[in-house]
Formats: C-alpha cells, sequence, structure tokens
C-alpha cells in the first residue's frame, strides 16, 4: 500500500472494506504489528495512535488497545 493517509478520531469506529487484493488484511496486519513496517522517509511508515509511535509500545499494550471484529 502506497500512500494511505488515515486520521480516525478517538472513539470512533471504522470498517475496512474493498475488494479483493485491496490492502485490507495487510492494513490490518501492519495496524496489529504482525508484519514489519517499511518506512522510508520520516513520515513514510508511520502509525500514531493518540500521538504516539505504535512501534515504541509493547505488543501487549498496543494489541489490548485496539480490537477487531472479523
Amino acid at each position: 500500500m502506497k500512500g494511505v493517509d488515515l486520521k480516525i478520531n478517538g472513539g470512533e469506529k471504522v470498517a475496512c472494506v474493498g475488494r479483493t487484493g485491496a490492502g485490507k488484511s495487510s492494513m490490518i496486519q501492519a495496524i496489529f504489528r504482525m508484519c514489519e513496517i517499511n518506512s522510508e522517509g520520516s513520515e513514510a511508515g508511520k502509525i500514531m495512535i493518540d500521538g504516539v509511535d505504535a512501534k515504541s509500545l509493547g505488543l501487549n499494550t498496543l494489541r489490548k488497545a485496539i480490537s477487531i471484529i472479523p
């Protein structure tokens, strides 16, 4: 995925929908840090949650703070 820029305010519910191969699973894997994020450039490849880079959080802390309904 390239050029994805998304801002979700606290408490909002979000749905990730799209065609086969659109990147839905890749986005979820990146948010839950199940895969490595390619960071080319200063702002590229960052996932910020409440102003905190998700890479700086422990996996348990990160995964307890967000949820998914498949």
